[in-house]
């Protein structure tokens, strides 16, 4: 891939993960799964030669956030869920973040 086309493609990506942040809301379907699947292409994409080794940890790390926030959601109130939902707003960005700064 070009790095042209690299570049193109990171940013549709990041525009994508910015409309789901928009889009992210409290409801009876966990939030934000797109959004992280998102992001792993995202790490797919910008897989340049400092960030490769590191990728596999981050995938896991997001794996596994995904999976605890799913099922802190299940449970919560709809209260709690729309704190939830902020703690996903917020690691998105923060996330989000790190890659647009590069």
């Amino acid at each position: 891939m070009e790095e042209r086309d690299r570049q193109r493609a990171l940013a549709e990506i990041a525009s994508a993960i910015r409309q789901e942040l928009d889009s992210i809301q409290s409801g009876e379907e966990f939030p934000g799964t797109k959004a992280f699947e998102y992001m792993q292409i995202l790490l797919d994409l910008i897989a340049d030669e400092t960030v490769a080794p590191q990728i596999p940890n981050i995938k896991k790390s997001l794996d596994e956030r995904l999976k605890e926030l799913q099922d802190d959601y299940s449970k919560a109130s709809p209260e709690e869920r729309s704190k939830i939902v902020e703690n996903i707003k917020k690691d998105l960005e923060s996330f989000l973040k790190r890659f647009e700064s590069r």
